[in-house]
């Protein structure tokens, strides 16, 4: 029983969107292959649709009395919507019916009618599109009606060929109105009595005028584009019955003379001194002519060189300095403006972001092309003394995971702790090294040289140096994992080291001396000859210092070295005889930078598809589920959404005076412009036609949980789509102190995550645009 109503729900709906559909179906088969037996036919279709409708629609009401009225077919009003729909699409085919059997009928032509008709065929003319513009008005109008006014074809279709040359706002004009044969004379009476205002045709023609710049030079480039300018606007005087001629004839000239560079207006008063009577305009564009055919005369040819070619030359002369302040548009140098320098350093940064302006001379350049020799008077670095505490500030983190450091100082010499071990090499055989035992470091490091010996496989590994001081000597080239031996005891370990080009510039004393340490007697040193100056290839960092180190210390005054017992023997360091010539010292570091630790993850984590939808925040889940339970949708398809409060609705105070307040400023625009006027009063009555707002009833005006909305109008004649655009300012603060937007929760973000949108590009081998 179920089944048979789905079935039945699911034809109506079927029936009636192929109703909804009947017109735009005719009119995918193209206007020439329409014709009133195509016409007929489908008014056949659509009567046998509607009275398959209208039967199927009886037997769910006799049939299914108890499902009926609790079904969404009920609920929704399809019926009634479908009737409606049915009504509107066979009017449209009635209007095309009746123009065809208005139109006079094509008969072939005549023998001596061929014979007259021309042997080429004209160029096809193509409407072009009006935008609104009144000065465009009488050649469109001109040309709309000697192709489609006259041509055999019904109001319908005119009406659809106007529609398809008319956007912005004369679109909007005649919007409301149905396709209809009796809505194209409506139409076009409405465009016509909208445009034909030659107040507005004599400011737009005189406004395009006054707008062209005066002449840069005395060339006769310069001075034609004056004379098709003032050619321009006589003829559009003329095009609509008012004449410069009988009009207004010594206001334009004198307009026409302003236009002039010195030079042209010397000579045309030369010309024309011999006359105290104001000029006639003959007398104008007649100067006007012969000065373009003197200066095209007097122009050198450069048949020598190219026209692309230049030349340069020096002057010497000192150049004024016209800066203007990039903020405040003031008469000084940005350094020197006082708004720029009461903000703080972030913000003068950000500043100069945002306008791209030098970091070192705040000019109007990238700081590569800087040729100021000037730098920071604190710290000396490329960027100006104002922006210096940002630069401080928001020192970013060190680019380092790792970092090992040399430090050499002139000054007494110190013996470092070492060893001598024996390092694996690929094949197993032994390779002896010099080790250097550093507990300043956090990790151990070999030097590429001893890498190369040992012919050993490495892993992958990028990572930035640090030194004392933050120093950089460079990045690591890999790491390694290593099997050694002490060569003085046998201690066998592994050890993960990093390469490094190059460890440390310590080799020991180069001295012959032979010292004489009494309390290292009889130990087994790590490293026999410490005194030696052959150099270590290999760093042990604390990790291995915590395993090797062992109890066991001896000390003999504070000029001697100490003696630390480790399972790879006792390592010596420490002070030793100042007498040995020694130019130098070595400090070695070693430390993890976890800021870059911090930073890579972050990149990485960026650059992963991700997998999940980032989690909504509390007040988002609260706002996704106050509209999945109280959005409606009403019989005509128009979504009802109630308002997210963060709580109950709050009762704002005083919002009718700001919103009263805001509409009395756009009608004292209005009266001032009459294109913003018109504009505004099109969207307001379209506002109220949509319902989307409507009359205010005396009654409600003191209602507490009444709130009004305040609107502002952007009028921009630039703008080749939507020239007026209307502001509903829900953050206007009221008597209260709070606005509307601040009692109501934000949502989820609406907007694709940038970093996915760029990585879709990666996802797919091929990309359509």
């Amino acid at each position: 029983m179920s089944e048979d109503l789905s079935a039945l729900l699911a034809g109506q709906h079927d029936i009636q969107g192929r109703i909804s559909r009947s017109v735009e179906n005719m009119k995918k088969m193209g206007m020439a292959n329409i014709n009133l037996s195509a016409v007929e036919t489908r008014i056949h279709i659509l009567d046998q649709l509607w009275e398959k409708f209208e039967a199927q629609h009886e037997q769910l009401r006799n049939a299914y009395k108890d499902k009926y009225n609790d079904s969404e077919y009920v609920k929704s009003d399809l019926f009634d919507i479908t009737e409606n729909t049915y009504v509107q699409q066979r009017s449209v085919f009635a209007e095309y019916a009746n123009s065809f059997r208005l139109a006079p009928s094509k008969l072939p032509q005549s023998s001596d009618q061929s014979d007259r008709a021309p042997k080429t065929s004209l160029p096809r003319l193509q409407l072009k599109k009006f935008l609104g513009a009144y000065e465009d008005w009488p050649p469109f109008r001109d040309l709309f009606l000697s192709v489609i006014g006259d041509a055999a074809i019904s109001n319908v279709e005119r009406f659809h060929y106007l529609r398809s040359c008319l956007q912005g706002p004369a679109e909007t004009l005649i919007r409301p109105l149905f396709v209809t044969g009796e809505n194209y004379d409506r139409a076009w009476a409405i465009l016509s009595k909208h445009y034909k205002n030659k107040k507005e045709l004599i400011r737009s023609n005189f406004a395009a005028f006054t707008a062209v710049a005066k002449m840069k030079g005395d060339t006769a480039d310069e001075l034609s584009r004056i004379h098709h300018a003032v050619t321009t606007a006589v003829n559009a005087q003329e095009s609509i019955g008012r004449p410069i001629l009988s009009h207004g004839m010594d206001l334009f000239n004198f307009l026409v003379v302003e236009m002039f560079d010195p030079r042209t207006r010397l000579e045309w008063e030369s010309y024309n001194s011999n006359s105290l009577e104001p000029p006639e305009h003959e007398t104008l564009t007649d100067f006007i002519s012969k000065r373009i055919l003197t200066l095209k005369a007097a122009k050198p040819k450069s048949n020598q060189v190219s026209g692309d070619s230049t030349q340069s030359a020096k002057s010497h002369f000192a150049k004024q300095d016209n800066a203007q302040c990039a903020m405040c548009k003031g008469k000084h140098a940005l350094m020197l403006c006082p708004e720029f320098k009461a903000k703080s350093a972030n913000e003068r940064k950000s500043f100069v972001d945002t306008n791209r302006l030098c970091y070192n001379c705040l000019g109007n350049h990238l700081i590569a092309k800087c040729q100021s020799t000037q730098t920071c008077l604190t710290c000396k670095a490329r960027h100006h003394s104002t922006l210096h505490e940002a630069y401080t500030q928001t020192k970013p983190p060190e680019a380092s995971v790792l970092s090992a450091v040399q430090h050499a100082d002139s000054g007494k010499a110190t013996l470092l702790a070492t060893a001598r071990v024996i390092v694996a090499d690929r094949y197993g055989d032994p390779r002896p090294a010099r080790a250097l035992i550093d507990q300043g470091s956090e990790v151990s490091i070999i030097s590429e040289a001893l890498v190369q010996r040992l012919l050993i496989s490495r892993v992958r590994s990028s990572l930035s140096i640090l030194g004392v001081g933050g120093s950089k000597p460079g990045a690591t080239k890999g790491k390694v994992k290593l099997d050694l031996t002490s060569a003085a005891t046998g201690a066998r370990l592994n050890v993960e080291a990093f390469i490094l080009p190059r460890l440390s510039l310590y080799r020991g004393p180069s001295t012959k001396r032979t010292f004489q340490w009494s309390h290292f007697a009889g130990l087994q040193l790590a490293d026999p000859q410490f005194l030696a100056n052959d150099p270590v290839e290999l760093l042990l960092g604390a990790e291995v210092c915590a395993i090797i180190f062992e109890d066991g210390l001896r000390k003999n005054g504070p000029s001697a070295p100490i003696a630390q017992k480790t399972s790879l023997g006792w390592i010596l360091s420490g002070g030793r005889d100042a007498s040995s010539p020694e130019d130098s010292r070595c400090s070695l570091l070693c430390t993890i930078d976890h800021d870059l630790v911090d930073l890579v993850r972050r990149f990485w984590e960026q650059e992963k598809e991700p997998s999940s939808p980032a989690a909504l925040t509390p007040d988002e889940e609260r706002c996704e589920d106050l509209f999945v339970r109280t959005h409606t949708r009403t019989a005509t398809g128009r979504y009802v959404v109630r308002l997210p409060f963060v709580k109950t609705p709050p009762s704002l105070a005083e919002t009718r005076k700001p919103a009263e307040r805001l509409l009395n400023a756009m009608e004292r625009k209005g009266a001032r412009d009459s294109r913003f006027e018109e504009l505004y009063r099109s969207f307001i009555q379209e506002y109220e036609d949509l319902q989307h707002m409507e009359p205010v009833n005396p009654s409600e005006n003191n209602e507490p949980n009444t709130c009004y909305l305040p609107h502002h109008g952007v009028f921009r004649e630039s703008s080749s789509t939507t020239k007026l655009r209307v502001v509903f300012n829900g953050s206007q603060r009221t008597g209260s102190g709070d606005s509307l937007n601040d009692h109501l929760l934000a949502g989820p973000n609406l907007l694709p995550n940038l970093a996915d949108v760029l990585l879709r590009w990666r996802r797919h081998r091929f990309v359509l645009i």
